[in-house]
């Protein structure tokens, strides 16, 4: 079992508080705030005791099942661009984060930087190595200019089809892009696919600097026969989560995002960099969150956990239900109701010894 050791930096403009793994030196997980030294000594301290509480209860990682640097991986990587989500696949009640992290050490073939359930999280391998969890091959991320600007469309999401001719098009405007048939991705697949063959969780896109609808280089997956996305081994976070028979599979995806939110902090990324492992190779994985409908649920998770993380990791934030006999302070639903039901709650904020609060209400259906 690893040992850790939270470390403190008391600076002139920052306090940073880490908790860190003392055998590899590896920084576990961080909170910043500012020092904000003209409010006195007293202030101070007790934003450093306010900070190693919110350190300790942040995403709590455990590194003791974690494979040696450089093994089961392509190297290290070239640029972190991605996360990727997967699920073990395994309802079976024995099928815990402990033993799926256990199973990677156990064989040679695959490998994920990280297996959250719904009480801890582990880390399987260094962020520093790519790994083969994504079915995508070493085929490299890389964004390709569509010459469309997205201006024209409100700079709105693109609706992505193919045309007749086997080309991409944007909101119906043909590009000159089209999948490839090689790994290097320099070849261009002759092939002409059909719109239907898109993977479901879509083609990563983003807006470039030009104002142009940009896309990642895309192949055909014989497998299960999908056109799917570029770099899920090669520039891609991989994340396992479990879904076990009788855990708490939103507590899993709870913790999962905030392991997500801390990665995309540190890696300058932002929820929009987060995919599927269906993405890269049409694979039905997740397969718990996409048959449950619930890939919406998870990103909303991601994205809070990520505003918090980013632009109020100064504040504390609380949740206290108000109508106890039905919901609790976790907001799971533990009471039954005759019939509709109005439910309150109080979302307090607070930051410098400052409190603000807001007052909600939820009906839960009979």
């Amino acid at each position: 079992m690893s040992e850790y050791s939270i470390g403190i930096d008391l600076g002139g403009t920052k306090i940073l508080t880490a908790i860190v793994d003392v055998t590899t030196g590896s920084v576990i997980c961080s909170v910043k705030k500012k020092t904000k030294s003209e409010k006195g000594p007293d202030k101070i301290i007790k934003k450093i005791i306010k900070s190693v509480h919110q350190v300790i209860n942040d995403v709590s990682i455990d590194t003791s099942l974690k494979i040696t640097d450089g093994e089961l991986s392509y190297g290290l990587f070239s640029s972190v661009n991605l996360v990727c989500i997967h699920d073990t696949g395994n309802a079976s009640s024995s099928s815990t984060a402990y033993a799926n992290s256990n199973y990677m050490l156990s064989q040679d073939s695959a490998s994920w930087h990280y297996t959250v359930g719904e009480d801890v999280i582990y880390q399987n391998m260094s962020e520093s190595y790519t790994a083969w969890h994504a079915g995508s091959g070493a085929r490299v991320f890389s964004l390709e200019d569509t010459l469309i600007n997205a201006s024209k469309y409100g700079n709105s999401i693109p609706i992505i089809t193919i045309n007749a001719s086997g080309y991409y098009c944007i909101n119906g405007e043909a590009t000159t892009l089209r999948p490839y048939s090689d790994l290097a991705g320099t070849v261009k697949d002759s092939t002409v696919y059909l719109t239907s063959q898109i993977t479901s969780s879509g083609i990563y896109y983003t807006i470039g600097a030009n104002g142009n609808y940009y896309l990642n280089k895309t192949y055909y997956n014989d497998t299960f026969g999908y056109i799917c996305n570029f770099g899920g081994n090669k520039n891609a976070i991989g994340i396992e989560t479990t879904v076990n028979d009788g855990s708490d599979i939103f507590a899993t995806f709870h913790n999962c995002a905030k392991l997500v939110s801390d990665i995309l902090v540190r890696k300058s990324l932002t929820p929009h960099e987060v995919l599927l492992h269906n993405s890269f190779s049409g694979k039905d994985c997740p397969h718990a969150m996409i048959n449950g409908d619930l890939v919406d649920e998870f990103m909303n998770m991601v994205e809070i956990e990520y505003m918090i993380r980013k632009y109020y990791s100064d504040y504390t934030i609380t949740f206290e239900s108000l109508s106890p006999d039905i919901i609790n302070n976790n907001g799971y639903i533990i009471g039954s109701v005759d019939s509709d039901t109005t439910v309150y709650y109080k979302v307090t904020i607070t930051k410098d010894d400052v409190s603000n609060y807001i007052i909600l209400s939820s009906t839960v259906l009979s």
